[in-house]
């Protein structure tokens, strides 16, 4: 039996959907879930992988921004492996500038399929201002020999942390590694290519963009 999860979101407000926080009872999530951001006017799909036995259960919070500030709601799904045991979605701690509706659940039998749609209170007296942001950051090797001295020489991190400031790249806070989507994995690889514009640092496989190599072959490069 699959006792997974495939929780269909249709964001229909005009805010990107950034994923907070997420927490798993039972189940894992695949690689690229929980999504750390679903789209304004697009649909997704969250994915709960089953476990190696029982039932999956998970939840999500995700936020959105409103006016000057931040609003968000969680979702809790499951799909449990006891007999007579009924699939649910549940809205949780919902704020109330959120309309979401829950429809087509499997209640009974698994997996658990479900469709829920996000929609929120445009109010026209709710502006979003988007205001500079400043960063001083401190990044480099430190001189310990003959003498140890404060300068710091700039590296290669330094030009990370700088792409970071100055780019409009997302990065939810409920980010891991596991969850860092495609266009994220570019950014990652536009970063990286002013060291390796031969993408030597990656493994050359086309279906997966996230994938580092052992950097085997830029050694061999630039040896």
């Amino acid at each position: 039996m699959d006792f997974s999860c495939h929780v269909r979101i249709n964001n229909e407000s005009s805010e990107d959907l950034l994923l907070e926080d997420s927490g798993l009872d039972s189940g894992n999530w695949p690689l690229r879930q929980p999504l750390n951001v679903i789209e304004a006017g697009t649909q997704q799909t969250i994915y709960l992988a089953q476990p190696s036995w029982g039932g999956s259960k998970a939840w999500v919070t995700y936020e959105a921004r409103y006016g000057q500030g931040w609003r968000n709601f969680t979702l809790e799904f499951e799909c449990p492996a006891m007999p007579l045991s009924k699939n649910h979605v549940k809205v949780k701690d919902c704020s109330r500038v959120f309309e979401i509706e829950v429809t087509d659940v499997q209640e009974r039998g698994s997996p658990l399929t479900a469709n829920v749609t996000i929609r929120m209170d445009s109010k026209k007296s709710m502006v979003t201002k988007k205001d500079d942001i400043r960063a001083n950051y401190d990044i480099g090797v430190g001189v310990s020999f003959p003498t140890k001295m404060d300068i710091k020489f700039p590296v290669h991190e330094s030009i990370v942390v700088a792409a970071f400031i100055e780019s409009d790249m997302t990065f939810p806070r409920g980010t891991v590694y596991n969850n860092i989507n495609d266009k994220q994995w570019e950014f990652f690889r536009g970063v990286v290519w002013n060291d390796d514009p031969s993408c030597l640092l990656f493994e050359d496989v086309t279906e997966d963009n996230r994938m580092f190599g052992l950097g085997v072959e830029w050694l061999n490069a630039f040896k």
